[in-house]
């Protein structure tokens, strides 16, 4: 469309004209498929938005103002009401077409969506509405909610005048907001009032509205016009919202598990007006702060106070769990200035741990929750602290469900405090044994996270010990879970349960990382322990090496990782999964390279004589690399092989792995030597085919003016791979130089290789691991007699003498980078954490600066460094340091102060030979390095 279907968009025209209702309805559902078209495009098909737009809106303004007028519209004059309101919104989605940037085409829409969020409710169509569910659903409600998002979303993308980059849109936006930013405002702000006497509003339409009010909050005429309405919007709007509601109450007591249900639901808390207050109450605060602030506090106090001097039989419960919920918002904000917290602590001293006496759960579950949100508060009363923590617990153990949630969720927040580990030790049993209750009556991702932010929180404050005694019974009922999940193929199906599935096997993961302190403090402990871990999560293992696990296999890869790092020794059964993974692996995960390749990496740095004792196991892994190399054809044949480009990755992590081998089974791997090496020159010179076809197709592209950025990508990755493949090379040559020049003598491709290699520096300088792998490399030639050097280097070429001068010449590479190191700040500028938020206090008369475009902007360059780091794939992967960090601790710089005392010694001619072919410049330059490796090595000494 339009070009194969000429007539469609005459035939809806045509038929939008008619006096049959079903005809105009039809139509109507027709076009709104053919604007959806163009909902999600780039701004490239603007044009062909607004040729629509010029065609078909003169017709539906008609068919518009037709519908509004209606005194008494039926079901079907509200539905084609959304329809129409739809596509509107499809429209002025992308761009804002011509024909309604004429104020006079666009006002009659602004008109009309005010009207319909304005027009009152029939009453008689409200009879049997009990819910907010069954309210939502009424097609008025629906016209209401999509009016409102409509006009929410008309403001941000098209009436922020400071957002807006050309003249003609910053113009637009003036206009707009000039024109229609009052009635706009007035509109929003009737939702809440009607909201607030107990008329028809959604939560939906609460939710967009308090969204639209952060907006605005923003631009200073905006907020001139909310200023004075923000007395209302603080006491009753947002107070009043947090409020729970008698659904809230009755759900408490007769359903809690559709209260806890609700309240985890992800969608729900999207929605949820509660949430959306909390949003704009916040963003309020730490931007309008001078206004917000004293008049949030004191409606807080005022509750408080009120609450307080009311008899009890009198008390508004409800109130005052709400003005709790508004002082938990403001906790972040409120932890950033030491001001705050002599007051906030007497607030909670005074107001909120005396409700955990309460005989409401609500209330309880509400001082759970503020409590947890001042977990970071430095208590001066640690009296009124330890009773918190212990209240906090004591709710853990609470027949009251919605009770026990919060009181877990709390928990998580209150570990955080380093001084909560004294305090909550004598309840741990009491922690775990109600969390392991909880799950297993709301077996909840939610639930098992705060488990796990418990586990980590505790071990984090040196205290794994404390941890021991209940690891086996948590992992235990986390493998149960888990296998319980996934035995039934239907719970899969359900995104809570697979996310709960995830969630248990990350629970395992965390323990394993949480216990291994203990290796160190106590072996036999931590054996014990992690044998009987091995033994549970072996069948959680099992459950997962299938086809139908592969949704899990990163986690459970993790957890493998997990007993092969801390266990002691690797047990059988533990062994028995690596042949399964490498079978898994080639049949249908060849995506998962990176982490396949940390696992791998595992058993042969933490277990390498149990690795030793399986040679079969060497040479499936070295099959694999092979595999990983040149793949073929996975799975079943609708699968189609990965395009060349895609393969670069898993290559380079397939080099990668061949480095470690090497590391760490050296000379148990000379017989293999030449199947390597000749594995890693096939891998090099395809590269070097693709090198070719990328530049053939990067000249058909310039010619065709064509995006080069995928080339660019590609071209990044196979130089990243020619890197890679030459780390490796290096390493084995480090290995055992001796082997491998005889090797490569053999295979007649010694002048070819060494030629590659300094074809490949520009590569190998820009990563200072492939960097430090050359070096010693090429160093390594120093350290041999004569006899074991090949010919083909000694001939008149010299290619020994200038491979030594390579090697140089990249130390002193190695040691401007260390130079530039120590000169530069080091420290990286983080995200700021969404815990905790400093108030910005922007004056009333100014808009706030352009944050959101900063923070886009820092969040773009963020994302195009991990872009590029991914590009670069197993180059810059941080989960592959530990395997490599033997070989780059080892200072270069005394390994060549090593090799030049060594070198003449062994090779004197060729030492002469080589000092001959030094300038003045050179000398100077090699004798520099061999006095900082001198010194260097002194250094090291004297630390050992």
């Amino acid at each position: 469309f339009p070009k194969d279907f000429p007539s469609l968009l005459p035939g809806i025209m045509m038929n939008l004209q008619s006096r049959t209702l079903s005809r105009v309805y039809g139509s109507l559902c027709a076009l709104k498929l053919v604007f959806k078209k163009y909902e999600y495009k780039s701004k490239k098909n603007g044009n062909q938005v607004s040729e629509l737009v010029e065609t078909t809106f003169p017709v539906l303004v008609r068919l518009l103002g037709a519908v509004i007028t209606t005194k008494n519209p039926n079901q079907e004059s509200y539905e084609m009401l959304r329809l129409l309101i739809k596509m509107f919104r499809i429209a002025t989605f992308l761009t804002i077409p011509k024909y309604l940037k004429n104020f006079k085409n666009l006002n009659p829409w602004i008109q009309s969506l005010g009207s319909t969020v304005e027009r009152p409710v029939q009453k008689d169509i409200l009879d049997g509405i009990a819910d907010d569910k069954s309210l939502t659903a009424l097609p008025q409600m629906k016209c209401k909610k999509w009016s409102l998002i409509v006009l929410s979303q008309l403001y941000q993308r098209w009436g922020r005048e400071a957002y807006m980059d050309g003249h003609e849109e910053k113009e637009f936006a003036r206009k707009y907001t000039k024109t229609y930013g009052k009635l706009v405002f007035q509109n929003f702000m009737n939702v809440l009032k009607r909201r607030m006497k107990g008329e028809a509003v959604s939560n939906r339409m609460v939710h967009t509205t308090f969204d639209y009010l952060v907006e605005i909050l923003k631009q200073a005429h905006e907020y001139q016009l909310m200023r004075p309405e923000l007395p209302f919007l603080i006491k009753n709007a947002v107070l009043g919202t947090l409020c729970l509601s008698k659904e809230d109450i009755r759900l408490w007591k007769e359903d809690p598990t559709e209260y806890i249900k609700n309240d985890l639901d992800v969608m729900d808390v999207h929605y949820d007006p509660r949430a959306s207050a909390t949003r704009f109450i916040r963003k309020l605060v730490e931007i309008r702060t001078k206004d917000a602030l004293p008049l949030s506090l004191s409606t807080i106090n005022k509750v408080f106070e009120t609450y307080h001097r009311t008899p009890v039989d009198q008390r508004d419960y409800r109130m005052k769990e709400g003005a709790m919920r508004l002082l938990a918002s403001l906790g972040n904000l409120l932890l950033s200035e030491e001001k705050y917290y002599l007051p906030i602590e007497k607030v909670l001293i005074q107001h909120v741990i005396p409700e955990f006496k309460s005989r409401f759960g609500f209330l309880r579950a509400q001082a759970c929750s503020v409590v947890g949100a001042y977990s970071r508060l430095d208590w001066k009363n640690q009296g009124a602290f330890s009773t918190g923590v212990k209240s906090v617990c004591d709710c853990l153990t609470s027949k009251e469900l919605p009770l026990k949630l919060q009181a877990v969720k709390a928990m998580s927040k209150v570990v955080r405090n380093e001084a909560v580990v004294r305090h909550i030790t004598p309840y741990l049993n009491i922690v775990f044994k109600e969390y392991f209750v909880l799950i297993e009556d709301v077996p909840s991702e939610d639930i098992i996270i705060t488990l796990e932010t418990l586990i980590t929180q505790i071990a984090d404050k040196g205290a794994s010990e404390k941890i021991a005694p209940f690891a086996i019974d948590i992992a235990r009922r986390m493998a149960t879970l888990f296998v319980k999940i996934v035995s039934k193929n239907d719970n899969l199906d359900s995104d809570d349960m697979a996310f709960t599935a995830i969630r248990c096997l990350r629970a395992m993961s965390t323990l394993l990382v949480a216990l291994a302190p203990l290796t160190k403090k106590g072996a036999e402990q931590a054996a014990g322990v992690y044998n009987a871990l091995q033994d549970l999560f072996g069948k959680v293992i099992d459950a997962t090496l299938v086809p139908e696990g592969q949704e899990f296999f990163d986690d459970v890869l993790d957890i493998i990782n997990g007993l092969v790092k801390f266990s002691r020794s690797v047990s059988p059964k533990t062994w028995s999964f690596l042949p399964r993974i490498i079978k898994i692996y080639k049949e249908y995960c060849l995506d998962y390279s990176e982490t396949i390749t940390v696992t791998f990496g595992k058993y042969v740095m933490y277990d390498t004589p149990g690795l030793l004792k399986r040679p079969t196991l060497i040479k499936q892994l070295l099959a694999m690399c092979h595999h990983m190399f040149f793949p073929v054809q996975q799975g079943s044949e609708t699968i189609k092989m990965q395009s060349e480009a895609k393969l670069l990755v898993q290559a380079q992590y397939a080099s990668k792995l061949i480095s470690i081998l090497f590391m760490n089974l050296r000379t148990n791997l000379n017989a293999l030597m030449p199947d390597i090496l000749g594995l890693l020159c096939k891998r090099y010179a395809r590269a070097q085919v693709f090198d070719k076809a990328l530049d053939a197709k990067e000249a058909k592209a310039k010619e065709a003016n064509e995006d080069l950025s995928d080339i660019q990508i590609f071209r990044l990755k196979n130089q990243t791979l020619k890197a890679i493949i030459f780390e490796t090379i290096a390493t084995m040559m480090y290995t055992n130089p001796t082997l491998f020049l005889q090797t490569c003598s053999k295979m007649k491709c010694t002048k070819h290789l060494f030629k590659l290699w300094i074809e490949c520096l520009p590569y190998i300088n820009k990563d200072r691991s492939c960097l430090q792998a050359s070096i010693i490399g090429l160093m390594s030639l120093s350290l041999l007699p004569r006899q074991a050097i090949p010919p083909e280097l000694l001939g008149q070429d010299k290619a020994m003498l200038h491979l030594l001068n390579t090697g140089v010449r990249q130390l002193e590479e190695l040691k401007t980078l260390e130079k530039k190191d120590e000169d530069e700040d080091t420290d990286e500028d983080g995200y700021e954490s969404d815990e905790l938020r400093e108030f910005q206090d922007i004056d009333n008369t100014e808009d706030t600066p352009l944050q959101d475009t900063q923070e886009i902007n820092i969040l773009a360059e963020h994302i195009r460094d991990v872009f590029e780091l991914k590009s670069a794939g197993a180059l810059n992967d941080k989960f592959l340091t530990e395997f490599f960090e033997k070989r780059n601790k080892l200072d270069k710089f005394a390994f060549f102060s090593h090799c030049m005392n060594i070198f003449p010694q062994k090779n004197l001619d060729i030492y002469k030979a080589w000092v001959a072919t030094l300038n003045e410049r050179d000398r100077q330059a090699v004798q520099a390095l061999v006095n900082l490796g001198k010194q260097r090595a002194q250094e090291n000494n004297s630390k050992n």
